[in-house]
């Protein structure tokens, strides 16, 4: 069993009156599967969306904090991100990553498409999604930045309802508190399966944590029963849930992971089990928990996204999504490598499908439910129909 590790680690001086550097940043890594090519792959279309919220948050946070965009990924160009910085992908870790999801076979995680296949399929089969889902975690091996604010390609960071003196207000409260916070390294919120939602998560990235990640990685350990490095039945940690996660910690209680007690819940064996690992058990007690409700994203998590489809369904939603876009041509953008024009033919198709030309005419007056929450949650720009679509308004790690 790997020893636990007292988190200490604090990038930043924040008496110093130095700006701290924070990273917005994703990952995109396509591999060969996934919906079509080019700007048809759902991944894709999607970036453009992230992107520009990113870019909006950035500016929102200007002279709170030094902010960069940066993505992980395995493509040349990123014709619709030319603002960010780009991470190749560590050829080492992907190895660990393949190795591990070959060796567990689709146990990690109900969602995998990995179910059913031999042992002798799996050596030679990959899941590109799981994989990548483990290589987000590179983005921790960095001594550039002293915070980085991790979301999955499918989240707004700055929905067109955020207002502007609100965020700032509260990211520069509530940043300085995480940085002043010694044994804090992380902050995120459980969601109904999972003790962190690995889709958005606040963390302070270091090499150490990043070598501490791999070294499970490379051990390769882990059980449904028990978990990573066979820890043990996640009951046994509900005491010290309890004592270090924070004043939300009830939230982590009532996920399946507890509920269950094992670790078979959505991203048990990849991700979302491993973040909760490292940075509870592993560093000790450096994960916190937030109940924010005040400073939210929108995560168009599962599927289908607004970008995919082509046909009736969630036309209000859908004109909503892209009347948000920044679809004009750019003279820092190459058109050719560019997703606006078959978002723009999207957007039109949707728009003359609903019988609606611009927000004006898409009201904002009913509720909007989401497929894993049976509330209905009132977002400002949500459809004029009550769904099922696929998305949360999420609590900003905060």
């Amino acid at each position: 069993m790997p020893t636990r590790q007292r988190a200490t680690l604090l990038p930043l001086d924040v008496t110093t009156g130095q700006l701290p550097k924070l990273a917005i940043a994703t990952i995109a890594m396509y591999g060969l599967s996934g919906g079509g090519t080019g700007c048809t792959d759902h991944r894709v279309a999607g970036m453009l969306g992230w992107c520009q919220s990113a870019k909006k948050l950035a500016t929102q946070l200007k002279g709170i904090a030094e902010v960069s965009t940066l993505i992980l990924t395995d493509q040349q160009v990123l014709a619709d991100c030319p603002h960010a910085e780009t991470v190749a992908p560590s050829a080492s870790l992907l190895t660990l990553a393949r190795k591990w999801c070959q060796k567990h076979g689709s146990d990690f995680d109900p969602m995998s498409s990995l179910g059913g296949l031999s042992d002798v399929e799996l050596e030679t089969r990959h899941d590109d999604f799981t994989e990548a889902t483990l290589m987000k975690l590179q983005l921790l091996n960095t001594t550039v930045y002293d915070v980085m604010l991790f979301t999955d390609g499918d989240v707004d960071v700055a929905p067109p309802d955020a207002d502007d003196v609100r965020v700032r207000k509260l990211w520069s409260e509530r940043l300085t508190g995480f940085l002043s916070d010694k044994s804090a390294l992380v902050i995120g919120t459980p969601d109904f399966s999972a003790p962190i939602n690995a889709g958005v998560w606040l963390t302070k990235p270091s090499p150490k944590v990043f070598d501490t990640m791999r070294g499970v990685l490379e051990r390769n350990v882990w059980s449904v029963a028990k978990g990573f490095d066979n820890v043990g039945v996640p009951q046994s940690m509900l005491a010290s849930v309890n004592k270090t996660c924070g004043d939300d910690h009830e939230q982590i209680a009532r996920s399946q992971f507890m509920t269950f007690n094992n670790w078979h819940f959505v991203g048990g064996g990849i991700d979302q089990g491993l973040l909760f690992y490292l940075y509870h058990h592993l560093l000790d007690g450096a994960y916190r928990v937030t109940n924010n409700t005040d400073l939210q994203f929108l995560h168009w998590w599962a599927h289908p996204k607004p970008w995919e489809s082509e046909d009736d369904s969630f036309l209000g939603a859908r004109v909503a999504y892209f009347d948000a876009l920044d679809l004009e041509r750019s003279a820092d953008v190459d058109d050719s490598k560019s997703c606006r024009g078959y978002l723009s033919e999207l957007r039109s198709k949707a728009r003359a499908a609903a019988g609606k030309g611009s927000n004006a005419e898409n009201p904002h007056a009913q509720p909007y439910f989401t497929a894993s929450r049976a509330a209905a949650l009132q977002l400002a720009h949500a459809a004029a129909e009550v769904a099922e679509l696929p998305v949360t308004s999420w609590r900003s790690p905060f």
